[in-house]
């Protein structure tokens, strides 16, 4: 089933000037965005909801699609600094809101509320069943948003997440996760060609341990940073943000990449008020107050050139990401041999100065 309440609208990214030799920058693609907004499918089998947010190049298609997955306490109005970007380079990006572990919950049963449903088995397994139940709904979206129609390319699908997002999409992806929290063999969707997580977890958190990774196969990129710790939360530990990196440690190689940003902090992958960078994972561990004043002083601190925290201003490290995403969907689901050139080159650390490594495996 299928609802929209409201008309499509397009947007006009805003200029973004880059002078770099890069073959890959953050300014905006040939394309102009346009997005529908208020969409909802209903999966009857589980009589659930799952609201969308679509963002889609305006030209003809079909282009691969991408599927966000936010983290905890966030919503499909969240990220749209990636979706916006990726749609204007000619992808069509949907970003759902996981009901239950979303911004209703933290307006009505706060953050203990918020933390208590994220780490609750059954709706870790709902996130990842609304991603593969978005994937069954191509259909019904080209055919009843007839601005989709033609544009989707079914057989070129990828999946990214941030935070808890990044759990879901590595669940997607095949990880083993122990009961109670999935399935030992895992609940990798083979219609997902390829995989980004951005702050991802590690061992010891909800299912997860050393051998979780083994069976991956398809390519991942990972995207975290030196200052993206793991907030303490229920059964887990504070960690350190080597922590996040382990994920690629463990998986196979072939096709995996590590994007490692100097000073990143787990909230500066997150957009401006994002309620999932203001908390932290899993809505826990951060003053939200405290966090609002450091992420205003760091956009104002964007142009400096030090920054005496050592935290790397949000700007920045939003516009890294995008570029090391984009070049990975431009390999992995358009086939694009000069992206997978880029992306085991050095371009993109000399670009940074420095301050972005890229490993490979």
């Amino acid at each position: 089933m299928y609802k929209q309440n409201s008309e499509p609208h397009t947007i006009s990214s805003l200029p973004e000037v880059e002078v770099t030799n890069s073959v890959y920058q953050a300014n905006p693609g040939p394309y102009t965005v346009g997005v529908l907004d208020n969409i909802t499918l209903t999966d009857t089998r589980r009589d659930r909801d799952v609201p969308v947010k679509i963002y889609y190049p305006q030209g003809q298609g079909p282009f691969p699609v991408i599927i966000f997955s936010h983290g905890a306490g966030g919503s499909k109005e969240i990220y749209s600094y990636l979706g916006e970007f990726w749609a204007s380079h000619g992808y069509v990006s949907i970003h759902p809101t996981h009901q239950g572990t979303d911004t209703t919950v933290l307006r009505t049963q706060g953050l203990a509320g918020l933390a208590r449903n994220s780490n609750e088995p059954r709706q870790r397994q709902q996130r990842s069943q609304d991603i593969s139940f978005i994937i069954d709904s191509f259909g019904t979206l080209e055919r009843q948003a007839p601005e989709l129609g033609a544009k989707m390319d079914q057989s070129q699908i990828g999946v990214a997440g941030h935070s808890l997002g990044a759990y879901t999409t590595m669940a997607v992806a095949g990880v083993r996760l122990a009961p109670p929290w999935g399935q030992s063999g895992g609940v990798r969707d083979p219609r997902v060609r390829a995989f980004i997580a951005i702050s991802p977890q590690g061992p010891g958190d909800a299912g997860l341990d050393r051998y979780s990774w083994d069976a991956i196969t398809a390519p991942v990129m990972i995207v975290t940073g030196t200052r993206d710790i793991a907030r303490e939360t229920v059964g887990r530990q504070e960690q350190p943000a080597s922590w996040r990196r382990q994920s690629f440690q463990y998986m196979p190689p072939g096709d995996k990449y590590l994007v490692w940003i100097t000073g990143a902090t787990h909230s500066a992958f997150g957009t401006g008020e994002s309620r999932a960078g203001i908390r932290g994972e899993n809505g826990v561990g951060l003053r939200r107050r405290r966090l609002l004043r450091e992420n205003r002083q760091r956009q104002t601190d964007a142009n400096t050139e030090a920054n005496t925290t050592g935290i790397a201003d949000t700007e920045t490290v939003q516009r890294y990401t995008k570029i090391a995403s984009l070049a990975f969907w431009d390999a992995y689901l358009k086939g694009e041999t000069p992206a997978r050139t880029y992306l085991k080159s050095t371009q993109l650390q000399t670009y940074s100065d420095g301050d972005v490594s890229v490993s490979v495996k």
